[in-house]
């Protein structure tokens, strides 16, 4: 019998296998006032089984589609992802350009706040940048806090 729309799986059941014994009879006496025949009945348990079970762990092609799926973003993944990329870029820039900023008023003697100009002339200086380590730290970590 060759039909086009259906396909045929074959089950071999070992009469040593106790396993395969408790499908047997289960089989063989199956109770066909609840379910309409054996065919349906195996389908029905594969069915409730298969949606138990994470696919990757069933057939091969989500085992390899969950590898490729590593590889590539779905465009609501990335549209999902973007304003968290965006808040981190632009933390980071303003860390850099606040850094970049200070870096370059000290180095080139521009004119800080009474206040900032006091903590460089009263502290040892770095030859380097023209203020002390702990100014330096300070700077940075009022960049910190503005970004």
């Amino acid at each position: 019998m060759s039909v086009k729309n259906i396909v045929q799986h074959n089950l071999r059941l070992s009469i040593y296998n106790p396993e395969h014994m408790m499908i047997h009879e289960t089989l063989k006496n199956l109770n066909l006032d609840i379910h309409k025949s054996i065919n349906s009945f195996i389908i029905e348990a594969l069915v409730h089984y298969i949606k138990g079970i994470e696919p990757e762990h069933i057939t091969n092609s989500a085992k390899n589609g969950d590898a490729d799926r590593q590889e590539y973003l779905t465009k609501k993944e990335f549209d999902d992802a973007v304003p968290s990329i965006i808040n981190a870029v632009t933390a980071r820039v303003n860390k850099e350009l606040l850094s970049t900023l200070f870096t370059t008023m000290v180095r080139e003697n521009i004119k800080l706040p009474d206040s900032g100009r006091t903590m460089i002339e009263n502290e040892e200086t770095d030859v380097e940048y023209g203020m002390t380590k702990e100014v330096a730290d300070t700077l940075s970590a009022l960049a910190d806090k503005w970004s």
